[in-house]
């Protein structure tokens, strides 16, 4: 299997997910709390849904293509000294072309849900007025206009450590 872009983000994710799965979970005094050996859903109830998460701006890449027009994080990361090393969403893990990749990923390790934004100037381009069918599609299933509303009000403005 060939893991680049966004792949790799799953594949490290999964790691992550194992190592602490294997060799537990740490209190702020360092003092174990659990150690599981065994990764299995049966651990889990019958119900519980598996899934992974993804924000736009950090997977999905193609910032000023595919009929997207500048978001507030564009503008955000132009702040000199703020972002380190001056980053920006411009490039990412290009999951604007390699999403079906990552679900076929999701599917071999038998994830059930894939939550995902979209920059909301991929469906309005001037961040209003009519839709953007071309940056959106019609297969969406549940849409969800506000996301983190926390983060958006603690760290966006109040800290102003992230884009508002």
């Amino acid at each position: 299997m060939n893991l680049e872009g966004s792949s790799t983000f799953f594949f490290l994710f999964i790691l992550l997910l194992v190592d602490q799965c294997v060799y537990g979970y740490k209190t702020n005094n360092a003092k174990p709390v659990s150690k599981v050996h065994k990764l299995s859903r049966d651990a889990f109830p019958h119900d519980f849904v598996f899934g992974i998460v993804a924000s736009a701006y950090q997977v999905e890449g193609e910032a000023l293509k595919g009929c997207r027009g500048p978001n507030i994080w564009d503008v955000f990361v132009k702040i000199p000294d703020l972002i380190p090393n001056n980053a920006t969403g411009d490039v990412t893990d290009h999951d604007y072309h390699h999403y079906k990749e990552d679900i076929d990923i999701m599917k071999e390790h038998n994830f059930d849900v894939y939550r995902f934004s979209i920059s909301w100037s991929r469906i309005f381009l001037n961040g209003a007025g009519d839709i953007n069918w071309e940056g959106n599609g019609d297969r969406v299933k549940n849409w969800f206009t506000f996301n983190e509303p926390r983060v958006v009000a603690a760290l966006g403005f109040d800290t102003g450590s992230q884009a508002p």
